[in-house]
């Protein structure tokens, strides 16, 4: 179990040195509007996964249980990248239906994530200056 974890740790610092430059809004989408315990049940319950492409790690999602009891169906995605030479290829279509994400939240200025997102089925449940929530049916 060591080992996994010492690879997904050494992968996921990869990506995030070669292509992921993270900004102030990416950390602060993480947790808009949420009080401090929910902003650390959320860390506590959050799921990292790592994409894969064939044999290549391509990039990743972070998700959170909509509810923490599991009552409510489908998860948040709080964080999703592909990297930039695999990305129309579907990748972050399939890793959001995989992990039945219902809920996510994105930058105002990402209109290409946006418009993915909208042909993917979400809404716009509530937009800020910097950020839009768009939400889905599963």
């Amino acid at each position: 179990m060591q080992a996994i974890l010492a690879y997904v740790r050494d992968e996921y610092s990869r990506l995030i040195q070669e292509d992921y430059k993270p900004t102030t809004w990416d950390l602060a989408l993480l947790m808009p509007d949420r009080s401090n315990a929910q902003a650390e049940n959320i860390l506590k319950y959050s799921v990292y996964f790592l994409i894969y492409h064939e044999t290549e790690c391509v990039g990743f999602i972070t998700v959170c249980p909509n509810d923490i009891d599991l009552s409510k169906p489908g998860c948040e995605a709080q964080m999703l990248y592909v990297t930039p030479k695999h990305r129309t290829k579907g990748i972050a279509t399939d890793a959001l239906n995989q992990v039945k994400a219902n809920s996510l939240y994105v930058s105002t200025k990402n209109d290409r994530a946006i418009r993915l997102y909208e042909s993917l089925g979400f809404e716009v449940a509530e937009e800020t200056v910097s950020y839009v929530l768009m939400k889905r049916q599963l």
